[in-house]
C-alpha cells in the first residue's frame, strides 16, 4: 500500500555549498547535519543533499523521489515482478525505517521508504509497540520541556531510537519536530496523565499497598524513578513479549538496574490468561494491589476490557484499586478540540494496534464499573485532567484532547 510522497533525495559533489543553498532556498536550517548527508523538513516532507560518492553505482544523476509504503518487503518485489529492475535493495536508513531502489522499465528511478513489518498489519506480537514508543517519545520531550509544562519522566529519553534521541537534543529544531509528529491536544493529555499516574502510584505506595500491577506497562519507567521509596511493595510489569524484551535490552543500555521488587510478566491482553500470568510470576491474591491501567483500553477488546476487570474484582482483596483512561463518546463529539487531528493521525501513522477498540458513552462509566463491582473514586474529565495540569505546571495554558477520560475505582466494600 502506498502512503504518499515521503522524501526526495539530490546527490551534489559539494555537499557543504548544496547545503548552503538549499537552506535560503527552504529558508530553514537542516534537521540532518553530518559527513554525507544534510536533510530538511519541508511540510511533512523530507530533502535530503547526499554525495555523489554515497550514490549506488549506477544511479542516473539526478533527483530520485521515495515514496512511502506500509511493507517495504513486500513492494520492493511486487515492482519487480511488474518489470521493475532492482537497484539497491531494502537498507536501514533511520531508526525502523528502510529505503530501497529500482528503475521502471522506461529508465527513471524509483525510490520506496518503509517498515519491514506492515504496520496496518501487525500487531504486539509481531513487534514492539509503536503506541507505546510514540507516548515515550511525547513523555520524553515533555521532560525536556523549558516551559516549565514538562512531566517527570526523567528516564523516557533511554527507551527512544537514536534518531528520537538526536531530535530530542536538537534545541534549535525541538519545536519543528513535535509539530510533525505530534497532535494537537494529545501532547498536552500525556503530560497530564504522566502527573495523575504519578500520583495514583505514590498513594499507593504510601498507603499500604503491598503490590502495584502495570497493566500494559509499555516503557513506564514509575518502578525505576521511585525505586528508593518502593521498599516491600511488588511490582509486576505485564505487556507483550516483544515490547517487554526490548523494555529490558533499553533498560540494561542505559545501564539502569531492575530493582527486586520488580516482576516482568509477558502477555497478550486479548489471549492470554491474566491471572495465571501473574500467579505464575508470584503474585499473590491475598495482598491489597493498585492496578495501573494507563494508555491500554484503546487497544484492546470489549471482551477483553470485561475480562481483566472481572480478573481484578476476582482475584484481589476488597479496597484494591484499578484506574485507567478511556474514551468517551457524545453526539459532536468530531467537533470536540482535538478529536478530528487525533483521527487523521491514526489514520496515516496507525501501526497494527488500533485504538478504537473500547469506549463508552457518556455518563455510563459509573453504571460500567458498578455492574462489575466496583465504584469511582476519582473521575477525571477533561477539564479536570487540564485543572490537574495546571496545578502542576502554572504557566500551562494549552488544552488535552477532549475525548479522554480517567477514572481511578475501587472494588466495592459491599461485594
Amino acid at each position: 500500500m502506498y502512503l504518499g510522497l515521503r522524501s526526495v533525495m539530490y546527490p551534489v559533489d559539494n555537499l557543504a555549498a548544496a547545503g548552503r543553498w538549499y537552506e535560503k532556498v527552504f529558508d530553514k536550517a537542516p534537521t540532518l547535519l553530518d559527513d554525507t548527508t544534510i536533510g530538511f523538513e519541508v511540510g511533512h516532507d523530507r530533502v535530503w543533499l547526499t554525495t555523489r560518492s554515497e550514490v549506488t553505482p549506477g544511479d542516473i544523476q539526478g533527483a530520485s523521489a521515495f515514496w512511502a509504503v506500509s511493507d517495504i518487503d513486500r513492494e520492493f518485489l511486487r515492482l519487480q515482478e511488474l518489470g521493475a529492475t532492482p537497484m539497491q535493495p531494502p537498507l536501514k536508513v533511520s531508526g525502523e525505517f528502510h529505503q530501497a531502489k529500482v528503475t521502471d522499465p522506461f529508465g527513471n528511478i524509483f525510490g520506496i521508504v518503509g517498515l519491514k513489518a506492515d504496520p496496518l498489519q501487525s500487531t504486539i506480537d509481531d513487534q514492539a509497540s509503536r503506541t507505546a514508543l510514540w507516548t515515550t517519545l511525547m513523555r520524553a520531550f515533555s521532560q525536556a520541556d523549558s516551559t516549565g509544562m514538562g512531566c517527570e519522566d526523567r528516564l523516557a529519553r533511554f527507551f527512544l531510537l537514536p534518531d528520537q534521541q538526536a531530535a530530542l537534543d536538537d534545541l534549535n529544531h525541538r519545536s519543528s519536530y513535535m509539530e510533525k509528529f505530534f497532535v494537537v491536544g494529545v501532547y498536552e493529555y500525556v503530560t497530564a496523565r504522566t502527573h495523575i499516574f504519578d500520583t495514583f502510584f505514590k498513594e499507593a505506595m504510601d498507603s499500604g499497598f503491598e503490590q502495584i500491577v502495570l497493566l500494559g506497562a509499555g516503557y513506564d519507567s514509575r518502578a525505576y524513578r521511585f525505586a528508593g521509596e518502593l521498599d516491600r511493595v511488588r511490582v509486576f510489569e505485564v505487556d507483550a513479549p516483544k515490547t517487554q524484551a526490548r523494555k529490558k535490552d533499553c533498560l540494561a543500555q542505559a545501564g539502569i538496574p531492575v530493582p527486586e521488587q520488580v516482576s516482568f510478566v509477558p502477555l497478550n491482553f486479548n489471549t492470554g490468561s491474566l491471572i495465571q500470568a501473574l500467579k505464575d510470576a508470584g503474585f499473590d491474591s491475598g495482598k491489597k494491589t493498585f492496578f495501573s491501567w494507563e494508555g491500554v483500553t484503546f487497544y484492546i477488546f470489549p471482551d477483553a476490557v470485561d475480562a481483566t476487570l472481572d480478573c481484578i474484582k476476582t482475584h484481589a482483596p476488597r479496597g484494591s484499586t484499578v484506574a485507567f483512561d478511556y474514551i468517551e463518546l457524545w453526539p459532536g463529539i468530531f467537533d470536540a478540540f482535538g478529536v478530528k487531528e487525533l483521527i487523521a493521525f491514526n489514520r496515516k501513522h496507525q501501526s497494527g494496534e488500533s485504538g478504537n477498540r473500547f469506549a463508552l458513552e457518556q455518563g455510563q462509566i459509573s453504571a460500567f464499573l458498578g455492574d462489575r463491582g466496583f465504584e469511582i473514586s476519582d473521575f477525571l474529565d477533561t477539564k479536570d485532567i487540564e485543572d490537574r495540569l495546571k496545578q502542576q505546571d502554572k504557566g500551562f495554558s494549552g488544552n488535552v484532547t477532549a475525548s479522554f477520560r480517567i477514572v481511578r475505582a475501587r472494588t466495592s466494600p459491599g461485594e
